[in-house]
């Protein structure tokens, strides 16, 4: 989050896709986030957070169909 505030300083708008409520990213909650603008989504696979992996072939399947850029943070 520190990189993408640090981008939205400076030159970049980010909306950010709500969890739910097993602390995971879904798909619906992204679509709800969309911008006509999007072209990128940036997800974790797992978050040391919540404590929970994110399906990312589900996401990155969403933005494929959307011509949408998908970066995973798999650190």
């Amino acid at each position: 989050m520190r990189q993408l505030r640090h981008l939205e300083d400076c030159c970049v708008k980010i909306s950010i896709a709500k969890m739910d409520s097993k602390g995971r990213t879904v798909v619906s909650a992204i679509e709800r986030a969309l911008k006509d603008s999007t072209k990128l989504i940036a997800v974790t696979h797992a978050s040391n957070v919540p404590g929970k992996i994110n399906d990312i072939e589900t996401i990155g399947n969403f933005c494929k169909n959307r011509n949408i850029r998908v970066l995973v943070d798999a650190v």
